[in-house]
């Protein structure tokens, strides 16, 4: 048997132009179905365009690469519905929220970027995660009253797919009327 092992102590650097333009949205409708549980039917629009110019690599000698301009798409709707139950605690209501949401996406799903080493003739690809055309996507959350005209909620992002960054707690007005 045997053991070759390689070090490689170089940094490469580059830089390029890069944009994103996103827009994520929700629509649900509550619906109380007990004294304290709902089920909202929704719908979701997740639409992206993003990419970066071409670039080329320098202070790394042969591990050099150099890649083309990419652009790249997301246009994904879904329709689903969220179940969520509220206990009454010590400090206010707390709601646990359950959405379940089958999704199309009806651009690219596989982002992909064409690359080369430096002097090389011969270029190739590398492709991203598979997001996969129709999907179901799964979450969980939780809400709970700061005060009592405002509530803090926290859902994950959605996993994998995702390339915008959202904060992992938001905070919501709540519109109370007299009983």
């Amino acid at each position: 048997m045997t053991t070759l092992r390689i070090i490689i102590d170089r940094t490469a650097e580059a830089s390029c132009w890069t944009h994103l333009l996103g827009l994520s949205g929700e629509l649900a409708y509550r619906i109380e179905t007990g004294p304290a549980t709902t089920i909202a039917p929704l719908t979701t629009l997740d639409a992206a365009w993003s990419g970066h110019g071409s670039f080329t690599e320098t202070g790394a000698g042969a591990l050099d690469l150099t890649g083309a301009s990419e652009d790249w798409t997301r246009f994904d709707t879904g329709l689903g519905a969220s179940f969520a139950p509220t206990m009454a605690t010590e400090t206010g209501p707390v709601t646990l929220e359950g959405p379940a949401v089958w999704e199309h996406a009806f651009e690219d799903v596989v982002p992909d970027q064409a690359l080369s080493f430096a002097g090389s003739p011969t270029g190739f690809t590398v492709r991203g995660p598979d997001a996969r055309r129709d999907r179901l996507r799964p979450g969980a959350g939780l809400s709970f009253a700061a005060t009592y005209t405002l509530a803090l909620h926290a859902r994950p992002a959605r996993p994998l797919r995702r390339r915008v960054l959202q904060p992992p707690v938001k905070p919501r007005r709540v519109r109370r009327h007299p009983s």
